[in-house]
């Protein structure tokens, strides 16, 4: 396993890079990771997603998927996807009645604002040409965690924090590495890392190239 990640790594490396993660505006990506939470190993799948801006911040969407050694299993989704269609369908039906047309209007926009509320935020920095380091913390989430030797299901709180390093290549795709510590509220808190791959959309024009009104 280990020989097959490194090959992956000279591989993509190999590909030589001639751009940086925040030349654009949105990185979408998969993660698989390992760790270990309350002396019980566990396996992560991911999907995620990060909005860049030119100040090099980063918000971040995350989907994760983890399974857990004493058989608990874990699915994290921000908070946005809980409340909003709530809020959005309590507006709905308050929009339908007369007396409270404003309200169920209100309703209506807080959902879908709620809808694209994110995980949590990224700092990214460049040490090198093609390179990316990001610190994170993901401070909006929510697992969903069913046992299922007992069939018990809790809905909890959760959070991570974690560092990951990226390297773009071919100015479209990624492969990156991440660390991170995470936990669902009364799950106790993890160590785990693991590899992603991704691509980018949406370069930015360089200074000084846009049309001139």
């Amino acid at each position: 396993m280990k020989r097959s990640i490194l090959l992956i790594v000279f591989a993509a490396l190999s590909f030589g890079s001639f751009a940086q993660l925040t030349d654009y505006k949105f990185h979408l990506y998969g993660r698989a990771g390992v760790g270990s939470v309350q002396s019980v190993m566990y396996n992560s799948y991911s999907l995620n997603a990060e909005f860049l801006f030119k100040n090099k911040f980063g918000i971040n969407y995350n989907f994760d998927y983890v399974t857990r050694q004493d058989d608990l299993r874990n699915i994290h989704l921000t908070m946005g996807i809980l409340g909003a269609p709530v809020l959005f369908g309590i507006g709905l039906v308050n929009s339908l009645d007369s007396d409270t047309t404003d309200s169920g209007g209100f309703g209506i926009v807080a959902g879908i604002a709620l809808l694209a509320l994110p995980d949590g935020i990224s700092y990214h920095i460049t040490p090198k040409y093609g390179w990316d380091i990001s610190p994170y913390a993901n401070m909006l989430g929510l697992d969903f965690i069913k046992n299922r030797k007992t069939g018990e299901t809790y809905l909890k709180y959760a959070c991570s924090f974690g560092l990951k390093s990226s390297y773009l290549f071919k100015e479209r795709f990624t492969l990156s590495g991440f660390i991170e510590t995470r936990q669902a509220a009364g799950f106790g808190w993890s160590i785990g890392g693991g590899i992603g791959v991704g691509a980018v959309f949406g370069k930015r024009e360089p200074l000084g190239t846009g049309n001139p009104e």
